[in-house]
């Protein structure tokens, strides 16, 4: 890669930031799999993992709430 391409990411750079981003999460590979059959470039692959990610965190945090009594309806 020259100085020139630095800042621009290639198609590989959006798919192996998402898979370690997938590898990171608490995302299963069901998750994973839907993601893949539904988006038709790298970015969107990125984009649709980080709010994957985001959903799964929002679940979490409210049935921990559930859990400890701090749920808000």
């Amino acid at each position: 890669m020259d100085e020139g391409n630095f800042f621009e990411p290639s198609e590989f750079d959006y798919i192996a930031s998402g898979i370690a981003g997938y590898c990171m999460s608490d995302m299963n590979k069901e998750q994973l799999w839907v993601i893949l059959q539904h988006v038709e470039t790298a970015v969107e692959f990125c984009w649709a993992q980080e709010a994957q990610e985001d959903l799964n965190n929002l679940v979490d945090d409210y049935y921990e709430g559930l859990h400890d009594g701090t749920a808000t309806t």
